[in-house]
């Protein structure tokens, strides 16, 4: 079975070496092995004091978790800021185009926005640290986050219209119609984003334009149906239009800070590895 390495202080007793027919012949072999497979947080060395895990134990199994959730929480970050300007973007919007925006109405779908942004995006991004099945992974994490999210930032900003005394959305047959069509659209997106996280260079424009197409589609889509659901006031429609369009740019970039943060990470955890290697000779 393969092995790799965990770190640990050096007890008043030291943990037994590896076997001595290892040799340190092998040392830099399973310094790459750390370095391909783990980051900091799950491979940094003391001062040469290190036991031997078999990558199927419970351990291992728990570092691989203990990175999707890493993963989840700088895009929960990401996405809080992505959900107000969303949000700040649409009262603009819907301004220009002479509608109103009151402060209560503003909270509400503050709440709403950021909600659906950290759970849509968190979802999606737990998956980018799902090794090879990486890409199927944030297919199905799209498909089942979208609409779950979606439920859940109406659900929030019902709840906020209601403490306030605002008038609140409706859940009809159109809500839950949209609310399924998220799960495609972030399936897709998933699906796409998981593919360019798993290459082995990275850059910013193959992710934002893969938002940028989804975005597009799916917003031409929405309004479409919105327009054909019944008479919608302009306003809204501009609102709906910039919310659908400009979302999945924003996760799309929101999963490129996490897939630069963690490739950043293992460069560092390369480097570390490599000197530790040469102190060890």
């Amino acid at each position: 079975a393969r092995a790799s390495f965990v770190s640990a202080r050096e007890p008043e007793n030291p943990s037994p070496r590896p076997p001595e027919n290892w040799g340190w012949s092998g040392f830099p072999t399973c310094m790459r092995i750390i370095s391909e497979r783990s980051s900091i947080s799950s491979a940094s060395f003391t001062r040469g004091g290190y036991d031997v895990v078999n990558e199927n134990t419970p351990s291992a199994g728990a570092g691989r978790v203990a990175g999707a959730l890493d993963s989840a929480l700088k895009a929960a970050w990401f996405a809080i800021g992505l959900g107000l300007i969303v949000q700040t973007l649409i009262v603009l919007a819907r301004l220009i185009a002479g509608g109103a925006a009151g402060p209560l109405a503003f909270l509400a779908s503050v709440g709403q926005g950021v909600t659906w942004s950290v759970l849509v995006c968190g979802g999606v991004a737990i998956g980018s640290a799902a090794g090879k099945a990486r890409t199927a992974a944030m297919g199905l994490l799209g498909l089942i986050a979208g609409p779950v999210s979606w439920g859940a930032a109406k659900g929030v900003q019902k709840g906020l219209q209601g403490l306030m005394v605002l008038p609140q959305d409706h859940l009809n047959p159109f809500f839950f119609m949209i609310t399924g069509l998220k799960g495609v659209e972030y399936a897709i997106l998933g699906v796409v984003l998981g593919h360019l996280a798993g290459r082995t260079t990275t850059r910013i424009w193959p992710f934002a334009l893969t938002g940028l197409a989804t975005g597009a589609a799916f917003a031409g889509i929405v309004l479409r149906l919105t327009i054909d659901h019944g008479p919608v006031p302009l306003p809204n429609l501009v609102a709906t239009g910039i919310n659908e369009l400009v979302f999945p740019i924003g996760c799309s970039l929101v999963i490129y800070a996490v897939v630069r943060l963690r490739a950043h990470v293992e460069t560092l955890a390369k480097s570390h590895a490599s000197n530790t290697e040469q102190i060890a000779r």
